[in-house]
């Protein structure tokens, strides 16, 4: 059993001087253990004007304070608060000078050291809450305090509040050791020098930050163990990097305040787990990686977020990133990419998002929910990546699905307003765009399989497209399928153009060199429809209509690829001068009247079912390679016939250029089974057959009912 103090005022003799402390020593023994300091058994002391010893320990086994106002006091060794168990130690440090090699402020313990002014200088380890059982917290509320390493809750529970004053350690580390639990409010005042911050070491560890500024090299939350850091208010900078979720848990949580620094890792090692709740106040790093080999996630509701050169999401192939913009602004002045290596998922359901660079979706998913996303450079959905787009305004100078041969990209327009510069659907690889609302606008050119690795399908479901080209290349598909629509562009077409039970109006030139087929649907092209010697027209439905409103213009060799015989053709008034007359190609060969057929047995021939052509005026221009040519259509409507002419027909003067028509249709009544001369040129009006004359009906008609009654009467 160690003597303690006795209760004799210390402070009070040793103000004589430091030349009265031996003596003071001598005078009262017990207190002073050769070279070391014992405070404890409920004694309070003050340090006076200087004081040196080894070791000092306030609270050993019981209960010990010390107070500084003034004056120096330095351990060589070890300075130590609530040592022991039961032992509780104070420490208050008004002013003066403290310093020495180590402190530990609750060893075993219970440590308290609250410090006004001064100044507080540890060489080595500052600690709070050394063992399981140790309690220590530090309240600095003026003065400056430097260590060398601080541990704060090693293997115990550690406490440090930051309400003024200047804190300057070495490293620091909140939670060290896996009992260790620590925490640190910082409330003003200055924190700066530390090479590393780790706040959950391996055991758990708290960082609020309310005001005040906060300096480091690498701050790390949740190295290995649990961490949280708060920024309410107040100044946060990292020189190196921000690691969120190391090969631990990490949460940062950001109210306010300025947070600033090289980069930003969530999910660092393959078992971390990072994230960052960004609130408010303003966020600036130059790169950032959201799940590099383990998890990251970011969840931004409010304040401003930026980015200098690249943002990235799941960058290695067992990283996974997610990014959640809720609210707020984003904006990256570089690249950024969602999912490199690893999966990225990116959803904005408000806010702006700006990209200065290229946005490219990778091995990921974008949800455009509603909000503004801007990028000056180009989207590139490639990899494995989707882009899904309900509302909101997406605005890019460029925008390719599946750049590689390996890639598949696909954009899902749902809603709101996509608007490029150009679009590329499948460079390499395959690209599907689905487009079932919103807008799509194209200032320059939409392109389908740009290159011959590419495979590239638009499904147009709803909505509008416009764009000024629509260049579809031979391994391209443009589907427009169960909606009415208008494509305002002019369509280039070497793959296939598909119409599935839809209503779609192509507002500009329309030139098909490859395979355009309705299924069932109805089309109206407000302006020329042109088909190249390898295009052709599939409509095998009744259903199918086509109405050109200019010109059409056929030297389609595919005459056995060509099956219109089922459908209908009407000619309306439009096109670039918006007038009544038309050029109209003849393709086929004329084999003379077909004799008692009807049109769905001539094919192979590019016959029409119908073929409208009120109140328009038709030039008939021969559209293949020999110098004749002829039309088979089932119904002819709208000719205006004079005597044995038909004046709104004009043949091609160079070439004999022939219609037909099957005059046992109703529609065709009109006709009279004629043949009529085309004004102008050589070309005839004919029927597929010479018909029974009417008094040929009537007699027959006549015959039929004599022999009805006689076979009746027989019957009675």
């Amino acid at each position: 059993m160690h003597p303690r103090l006795n209760q004799t005022s210390w402070g009070r003799n040793l103000l004589l001087g430091a030349g009265l402390l031996a003596l003071l020593v001598l005078l009262t023994p017990g207190w002073v253990r050769g070279q070391n300091l014992v405070v404890d058994g409920g004694a309070t002391k003050i340090v006076p004007p200087s004081i040196t010893f080894d070791n000092e320990t306030i609270g050993e086994t019981g209960q010990g304070t010390l107070k500084q106002f003034s004056g120096s006091n330095t351990f060589k060794l070890q300075l130590t608060l609530g040592d022991q168990s039961t032992g509780r130690g104070t420490y208050k440090l008004f002013s003066g000078t403290l310093g020495g090699e180590g402190e530990i402020i609750g060893n075993d313990g219970t440590g308290s050291f609250k410090q006004f002014g001064g100044s507080n200088t540890v060489n080595s380890e500052l600690i709070l809450g050394n063992q399981p059982t140790g309690r220590g917290t530090y309240k600095l509320f003026g003065g400056s305090l430097s260590a060398g390493v601080s541990y704060i809750g090693n293997e115990g529970t550690g406490s440090f509040t930051h309400i003024g004053g200047t804190f300057a350690p070495g490293s620091l580390g909140i939670g060290r050791e896996s009992t260790g639990s620590g925490s640190y409010t910082l409330i003003s005042g200055l924190l700066s020098g530390a090479d590393i911050e780790e706040i959950g070491t391996l055991g758990s560890g708290t960082f609020t930050h309310i005001g005040g500024t906060n300096t480091a090299g690498r701050i790390a939350v949740g190295d290995s163990g649990w961490g949280s850091y708060k920024l309410i208010g107040g100044s946060l900078h990292y020189s190196d990097y921000l690691d969120i979720g190391n090969s631990g848990t990490g949460r940062f949580t950001q109210i306010g305040g300025t947070s600033s620094g090289h980069e930003i890792i969530l999910g660092s090692s393959s078992t971390g787990n990072g994230s960052y709740n960004l609130i408010g106040g303003l966020l600036s790093t130059e790169d950032e990686v959201i799940g590099e080999f383990g998890s990251g996630s970011f969840i931004q509701s409010g304040g401003t977020h930026s980015v200098t050169i690249q943002l990235i999401l799941g960058l290695l192939s067992t990283g996974s990133g997610t990014y959640n913009l809720n609210a707020g602004n984003l904006m990256v002045t570089g690249d950024e990419t969602i999912g490199q290596s690893g999966f990225g998922s990116f959803i904005q359901a408000s806010g702006s998002h700006a990209v200065n660079g290229d946005l490219v979706v990778g091995i990921g998913t974008y949800f455009l929910k509603s909000g503004q996303l801007s990028v000056s450079s180009d989207e590139v959905i490639s990899g494995s990546a989707s882009f899904t787009q309900l509302s909101g305004n997406n605005t890019a100078n460029g925008l390719t699905l599946a750049f590689d041969s390996t890639d598949s990209g696909t954009y899902n327009l749902q809603g709101g307003n996509l608007s490029t510069m150009n679009e590329t659907i499948a460079f390499g690889g395959t690209g599907i765009f689905n487009q079932t609302g919103g807008i799509n606008k194209v200032t320059n050119t939409l392109e389908l399989a740009a290159s011959s690795i590419g495979s590239g399908t638009y499904n147009l479901k709803g909505g509008q497209l416009t764009a000024g080209t629509i260049d579809i290349n031979s391994s391209g598909t443009f589907n427009v399928l169960n909606t009415v629509t208008t494509v305002t562009g002019d369509v280039v077409n070497d793959g296939t153009v598909k119409t599935t039970n839809a209503i779609v109006t192509w507002n500009d030139t329309f030139t098909n060199n490859g395979a355009y087929i309705s299924d069932p649907s109805k089309q109206t092209f407000n302006n020329d429809l042109e088909v190249g010697p390898d295009g052709y027209l599939e409509a095998t439905h009744s259903q199918d209509m086509f109405t050109v409103r200019g010109d059409f213009i056929s030297t389609s060799t595919q005459n056995t690829l060509w099956d219109t015989n089922h459908a209908r053709l009407q000619f309306a008034q439009g096109g670039a001068e918006n007038d009544t007359m038309h050029d109209f190609y003849i393709t086929g060969v004329d084999n003379g009247p077909p004799g008692d057929v009807t049109i769905d047995t001539i094919v192979d021939n590019f016959a029409w079912r119908l073929l409208n052509i009120t109140s328009q005026d038709i030039n008939l221009v021969d559209g293949n390679a020999a110098d004749d040519g002829a039309l088979y259509v089932g119904v002819l409507m709208g000719a205006e016939v004079s005597g044995i002419a038909v004046n709104n027909i004009v043949s091609d003067s160079t070439s004999l250029l022939n219609i037909y028509y099957d005059p046992d249709l109703a529609l065709n009544f009109y006709l009279g089974g004629k043949t009529y001369d085309l004004a102008g040129g050589n070309g005839q009006l004919i029927p597929f057959h010479t018909p029974l004359p009417p008094s040929v009906l009537l007699l027959g008609s006549g015959l039929l009912g004599l022999g009805l009654l006689g076979w009746r009467r027989r019957l009675s």
